[in-house]
């Protein structure tokens, strides 16, 4: 007995040995779980976007409650490659609805925001444990909404203009300098829809925008209001113009397409939403150039995620590699991952992050080690919203998407 218990014993110990070595070779900034509570009982942040920076870290894009605001004020976090807070800076009360695109730019970062009086939009740069300062301010653009980054460096931004009842998409420069803007018209007025949603009362709405083309894009398009709808539009790349270019039109504001990520020869991976349920569609050909509706695209039903549910998307291509990846919130209250193949459309895995207060979805990104950060919303006891980062290592993610 005594020489079993001293075999049991000695087993023991090498595995007991073996994990540790293990766990040592996991360094905490492979992977790891955040939620940044600054004790504010009454604040309330909701992130917008997340990238990288040069040395490991991370920066956060958020809105903040405002007292001053029905908007939601500017709010940036900074953390070091553990996901530890470097500092956290809450912008002046005047920059309101923080745009959903964070862009770097070498070891530089830039947002576009809006004016909390005049609505204007501010085209901002973000400044190490300081204020955001301005770039650019564009008095005649108001309620900016989504922007994107080109490959040329420039951006589109896509905005809605109260006086005109339009929708607007802008083109600028590297420099935030203009090079065209264009109108479509809505024929209606959804401002009230627009303030419920910026002010997040109300129905929140996938404003998107994008463009097919890696290298040099052919065409642009928005996801936004146009024509009594919700709709994603194709635009011109050298004007805006969307005469002669297709659309796909929701039904009024109760069903559209609610993610888009362009794959190739007029093949796209969307998801959508339709009186409250929500589908995927991981291999869709579409034609640029004709009117469609995307109820009648039809889709796998995804039963799993709440009500019009916020989906994220991103497309990763590596060497051999080329997924997309779909993230949204659940009934559950976890934020779920679905991995595409984005050739074949073939579904690879799910997984889901999150565990005992709600969580909901508000982007994803790579990261510089191969693995993925995600950011998303956790609500403290159920009811106060902050910030959750989520990494994920890049042995981690390569087993989710293999």
């Amino acid at each position: 007995m005594q020489k079993i218990l001293t075999y049991a014993c000695f087993w023991a110990l090498i595995l007991c040995w073996s994990a540790c070595s293990s766990n040592k070779d996991v360094k905490p900034s492979d992977s790891f779980t955040k939620i940044y509570d600054n004790g504010e009982f009454g604040g309330s942040f909701f992130p917008v976007d997340v990238k990288q920076t040069t040395d490991g870290g991370y920066l956060i894009l958020a809105e903040a409650r405002l007292t001053s605001s029905n908007f939601y004020g500017v709010y940036l976090l900074r953390t070091n490659e553990r996901g530890d807070v470097i500092w956290s800076r809450q912008a002046p009360a005047n920059f309101v609805n923080p745009v959903p695109g964070l862009f770097a730019v070498n070891d530089q970062f830039f947002f576009f925001c809006m004016d909390a009086t005049s609505l204007a939009t501010y085209a901002m740069q973000v400044v190490e444990g300081g204020d955001p300062v301005i770039v650019q301010t564009f008095g005649t653009l108001i309620y900016p909404l989504h922007a994107s980054r080109l490959p040329d460096g420039g951006y589109i931004l896509l905005s809605y203009d109260r006086v005109l009842q339009s929708t607007r998409m802008t083109r600028f420069n590297a420099n935030f300098g203009i090079v065209w803007q264009n109108q479509y018209a809505v024929l209606e007025n959804p401002e009230a829809l627009l303030v419920a949603h910026l002010t997040r009362t109300g129905q929140r709405l996938p404003f998107l925008t994008g463009f097919i083309g890696d290298g040099s894009p052919n065409t642009f398009f928005f996801n936004g209001f146009q024509n009594f709808t919700f709709a994603l539009k194709f635009v011109n790349v050298a004007n805006g113009d969307g005469a002669g270019l297709g659309v796909i039109n929701g039904f009024r504001y109760s069903g559209a397409i609610s993610a888009a990520v362009p794959i190739a020869n007029n093949r796209f991976a969307f998801t959508r939403f339709s009186f409250g349920s929500n589908f995927i569609l991981p291999q869709q050909t579409i034609s640029t150039l004709a009117i469609a509706s995307a109820s009648d695209f039809g889709g796998q039903p995804l039963s799993e995620l709440n009500n019009n549910a916020k989906v994220a998307a991103l497309r990763i291509t590596s060497g051999s590699r080329d997924v997309v990846i779909f993230a949204s919130d659940t009934k559950a209250n976890q934020i779920v991952l679905y991995a595409y193949n984005a050739q074949t459309g073939a579904l690879i895995r799910t997984k889901y992050l999150g565990s005992g207060n709600p969580y909901e979805i508000a982007n994803l990104a790579t990261t510089q080690d191969g693995g993925l950060v995600i950011i998303g919303t956790n609500y403290l006891a159920g009811r106060f919203p902050r910030i959750a980062l989520f990494k994920l290592s890049s042995a981690e993610f390569n087993n989710f998407v293999k």
